[in-house]
């Protein structure tokens, strides 16, 4: 693993926001003041590539990575973009159901929570 790299996967893993690859490039700046976007942007994928971090997507939005590589969910706000990790596995029946209906065999599942989180309500409320 080169310094780069290394410099990049410390950034994600210290981090508990799941950044997207501009805020890792700022973050390792402030390290590595020489490095360039394209290689902390190849470093991200190459790393989520290989399980070391986890990338997730949400439709047209930039990916977000994740230190976390254990099996857990995330909620993302609508309106802000945070995006939190969140408990909720569901049941093993429900998976065999969906799977069985579909005739697919899962291997992995992952849930996303799509809401508002508790700031921006309480924004809409004010």
């Amino acid at each position: 693993m080169t310094p780069q790299r290394q410099a990049i996967l410390d950034a994600v893993r210290a981090s508990h926001d799941h950044p997207r690859a501009a805020d890792i490039y700022e973050r390792v700046r402030s390290v590595l003041p020489g490095i360039a976007f394209g290689t902390v942007y190849n470093a991200l994928h190459a790393l989520a590539d290989h399980g070391i971090i986890l990338q997730l997507s949400f439709g047209d939005h930039a990916s977000r990575f994740d230190g976390r590589v254990d099996r857990h969910d995330h909620a993302l706000c609508v309106r802000c973009g945070e995006l939190v990790d969140a408990v909720a596995p569901p049941t093993p029946a429900i998976i065999e159901r969906a799977a069985a209906e579909i005739g697919f065999a899962v291997h992995a599942h992952h849930t996303q929570l799509l809401g508002t989180c508790a700031a921006c309500q309480r924004r809409a409320d004010a």
